[in-house]
């Protein structure tokens, strides 16, 4: 397998970004923006439902998907900073 072609480093949906004339993943895709020279900056949102998860703790049966599927660790972990 060529290397080259193992992982695209694009965007697999143009159509997402259609909305603005520009954004800075086009820029970091194309090599012009470095790690070095700016900071990505990431908005949680899911706060409101770590609190409600907090106080409206899930069924035993729901919590058994959660372990079917692998996926209790992110319950466990829960929000953090």
């Amino acid at each position: 397998m060529n290397q080259e072609n193992f992982a695209y480093q694009g965007p697999i949906e143009y159509d997402v970004l259609t909305l603005q004339d520009k954004h800075r993943s086009q820029k970091i895709w194309n090599g012009e923006i470095y790690a070095t020279e700016t900071r990505l900056i990431v908005q949680r949102h899911d706060y409101d439902l770590w609190q409600h998860l907090k106080n409206n703790p899930l069924h035993t049966r729901i919590l058994n998907y959660f372990d079917y599927t692998s996926f209790r660790g992110v319950l466990e972990v829960g929000n953090f900073p």
